[in-house]
């Protein structure tokens, strides 16, 4: 099982009902429904200027939701430097649930 390591602290950066409604987090902007939406059939990582672009938001706006959404568990980083690519967690229980869901709102 992959441990999930909380940027910049040990705890996680949600309160207690995060268990409970998890989408409220994760879906909690249309930016990040934007990330998520983009994301979730792709199968290599992007960088946040490549996501922006393709999402029409600002750079900044996508970098911020990015990280809420590393911080929740449903992205990962791959790469580091100048090279930081996101993509989806596919270990997270969630994301087939979130993806029937996209898949479905483009029926």
């Amino acid at each position: 099982m992959e441990t999930i390591h909380y940027a910049h602290t040990n705890q996680p950066p949600f309160g207690p009902n995060f268990f409970k409604r998890p989408l409220n987090e994760v879906l909690g902007t249309k930016v990040k429904v934007r990330i998520i939406r983009f994301l979730i059939n792709q199968k290599e990582g992007f960088l946040v200027s490549e996501i922006a672009r393709m999402i029409g938001v600002s750079s900044p706006g996508t970098r911020k939701a990015i990280k809420e959404l590393e911080l929740t568990g449903f992205i990962k980083q791959i790469g580091g430097g100048k090279r930081k690519l996101w993509l989806i967690r596919e270990e997270e229980p969630l994301i087939p649930c979130l993806r029937a869901m996209f898949e479905n709102e483009m029926v």
